[in-house]
């Protein structure tokens, strides 16, 4: 059974969705705001800082019919009045329903309720809503993206256990507890104490798990304790709901129990989009044409390349499974009317994105319905991989024809080790240098020098050293590289040019 807010919740979402025909809501300047479901990611604090929801802790605002519901951090709320005038918002006077919870906890449901209160305008900008004061600065920051209620979307990691009563506190610092609901009807975790297995399954909103076994490792009392309470909650669970802050496990009372959150690893590594759709589900952008395309995420910050190709950068804010990302901006670098039709595109899949899911080992990008937007595969880093080189362009740029392999069947090698320390073997003899990575596609490389010198003289008109001499040239102008997964290859280039095409080594480093 569903707590009465949340279900209340949701059946106004529902019937918001079929009481305002899509015609009058393009003609009413409130109608982005009004009857949907919002989720908090980023508010400003007690310090007066903008800060990100802690993990686990999901914030939801609905504002319906002149009346406002939602979920604090650590209470309910409904039957505030709210009036909507353009850009202008007051909310007023919420009835507020608590449950016990921690300090921290504590503080964020105070901040909510406190900028609630001081909201006087809002903007909204694709999937994410801004609550603002009188004086236009931002109070907090919202998503409204829907997730598939699917538990297999992502590997989780507990956050937050909460008691029968509903009070709620984090796990133990380190711990790590974890899950993954496997298709086909299995789970499997670690308490933080050791590891679990069980099956699981769903109806609609309904879940059960049971057959749980377990193996406890020696551990200290408390986390012993811990993880006594996570086996014994499983038992407990009737409901779950997946949500943008993460996936929530509830008991027959609708208490959420365990709280969980997506443990997808997004930021500091390369993405290879490898499909985008359109609003209707169908492909716009197929593999081959996104072969030079690629995405990373930062803190606060989105870059990669189009496939145009050249450079981009932008905004993104995530917490738990929503991402919004924003003000994607291209270098002004020279691109084909073709290519620019595919980048263009791209931009705008990018701009609809607002969650995200794991799908294997594809990433989903999902627009504010849940549908997706963009499928991606993770690139291999620089670094992860040693790499042989299969094609040189060892002609003058102004021809510009497709690499070659290198002459006499040398065999090339380039490993970009930890430190920015470069080294490899030119076929001839062994080299290093010094290389800086920026911008998740830019690359510099310094001082790639062979180890032993010897092509001097005559002996540089011998293939190997025209070889070796061509290929340290090469690198040596190189400025960006790209990740083309489908062909497992890795490309090193001088502007939009390539100059060097490379593999996975066979060998380990």
């Amino acid at each position: 059974m569903r707590s009465r807010p949340f279900a209340l919740l949701m059946a106004l979402v529902m019937l918001a969705g079929v009481a305002v025909p899509h015609a009058a809501v393009a003609q009413r300047p409130d109608a982005d705001i009004d009857g949907k479901l919002w989720q908090l990611v980023r508010y400003r604090d007690e310090t007066g800082s903008l800060t990100r929801v802690p993990p686990g802790i999901g914030v939801t605002l609905l504002l319906f019919d002149g009346e406002a519901f939602g979920d604090g951090a650590c209470s309910d709320f409904e039957k505030a009045e709210y009036s909507l005038n353009g850009p202008s918002l007051k909310i007023f006077d919420p009835t507020i329903t608590t449950r016990g919870c921690d300090d921290e906890t504590q503080r964020v449901d105070d901040a909510f309720y406190d900028l609630l209160f001081r909201t006087g305008t809002f903007s909204i900008d694709g999937a994410a809503l801004r609550l603002k004061n009188e004086a236009g600065e931002t109070l907090a920051t919202f998503t409204r993206g829907l997730v598939p209620p699917d538990p297999t979307i992502a590997p989780w990691r507990l956050e937050r256990i909460a008691s029968v009563e509903g009070s709620s506190a984090p796990v133990i610092e380190g711990s790590l507890p974890s899950f993954r609901f496997l298709p086909g009807g299995r789970v499997i975790g670690d308490s933080g104490c050791g590891s679990f297995l069980g099956s699981w399954r769903t109806r609609d909103s309904l879940m059960t798990i049971d057959d749980v076994a377990f193996r406890l490792d020696n551990c200290t009392n408390d986390l012993r304790d811990q993880a006594d309470v996570i086996l014994a909650t499983l038992g407990e669970i009737t409901d779950f709901t997946v949500r943008p802050a993460g996936l929530a496990l509830e008991d027959g009372s609708g208490t959420a129990r365990l709280a969980l959150v997506p443990d997808i690893p997004l930021a500091n590594r390369n993405w290879a989009p490898i499909e985008t759709y359109d609003p209707d589900g169908e492909v716009r952008l197929k593999a081959d044409q996104l072969q030079t395309a690629s995405l990373r995420f930062s803190l606060g910050k989105v870059t990669g390349r189009t496939p145009c190709p050249r450079d981009y950068a932008g905004g993104n804010q995530r917490s738990g499974l929503a991402v919004t990302i924003f003000d994607i901006e291209p270098e002004a670098a020279r691109c084909s009317k073709r290519a620019r039709k595919s980048e263009n595109s791209f931009k705008a899949s990018l701009e609809r994105v607002a969650s995200h899911a794991l799908r294997g080992s594809q990433l989903e990008l999902l627009d504010v319905e849940g549908r997706p937007v963009m499928r991606l595969l993770a690139q291999p880093g620089l670094r992860d991989l040693p790499w042989r080189v299969l094609q040189l362009d060892t002609t003058p740029k102004a021809s510009r024809p497709k690499p070659r392999a290198p002459a006499g069947g040398a065999e090339l090698t380039i490993d970009f080790s930890e430190g920015d320390v470069l080294t490899g073997d030119t076929g001839r003899t062994t080299f290093d240098g010094f290389y800086e990575e920026s911008g998740g596609a830019s690359i510099r490389i310094f001082d790639a020098r062979p180890s032993i010198a010897g092509c001097g003289g005559r002996s540089r008109r011998t293939t190997e050293c025209r070889v070796e001499t061509s290929f340290l040239t090469l690198l040596r102008a190189v400025d960006g590289y790209e990740m083309r997964v489908a062909q497992n290859q890795m490309v090193l280039l001088d502007g939009n040019r390539v100059s060097i095409v490379l593999e996975p080594a066979l060998t380990g480093r």
